[in-house]
């Protein structure tokens, strides 16, 4: 795998797990091969989503996005 020089990770809290899920199926309707294909060519080294259980009655996910480097974060964002 080639070497990421930027990562970006957010965080999105939701009101219940219902919310949380539904961002889940989202995401997953948006980010089809196809897209992530076009964000690779861009420069997106790998993308993923993850359900945070580290706290109780907080519904959380983190998204972390890495890149080869800067001039290529631009790029993906573009899409």
């Amino acid at each position: 795998m080639t070497s990421s020089k930027l990562v970006n990770y957010t965080t999105r809290e939701f009101m219940s797990d219902h919310e949380l899920e539904q961002y889940i199926v989202k995401q997953n309707e948006i980010f089809t091969p196809k897209v992530i294909e076009e964000f690779t060519k861009a420069g997106m080294l790998r993308r993923v989503l993850t359900k945070l259980w580290n706290k109780e009655g907080v519904h959380r996910v983190g998204i972390l996005f890495q890149y080869r480097d800067e001039k290529h974060m631009f790029h993906a964002k573009v899409y």
